[in-house]
């Protein structure tokens, strides 16, 4: 195993822990997690289009949780 499989693997395992959370502030915040490793894992393995899935979801669960700088651009 190459070491940033580990960081694929961490990223993968957020997502499917944020999928068995109750709160959905929770899951929101694993599933920001695990989007944000995976596009690095992404990058690292230079899989553009996954990396901006990956970056795509982050970025929309972000704007659910409603950050300030997430919503003003949707504007």
């Amino acid at each position: 195993m190459i070491w940033y499989d580990v960081i694929g693997y961490a990223g993968a395992a957020f997502i499917v822990t944020s999928l068995a959370m109750r709160s959905r502030v929770k899951m929101r915040w694993l599933g920001i997690i695990g989007a944000l490793l995976l596009a690095v894992y992404g990058v690292l393995i230079a899989a553009w289009p996954v990396t901006i899935a990956w970056i795509t979801s982050a970025w929309s669960e972000a704007a659910v949780l409603g950050w300030p700088a997430v919503r003003a651009s949707r504007m």
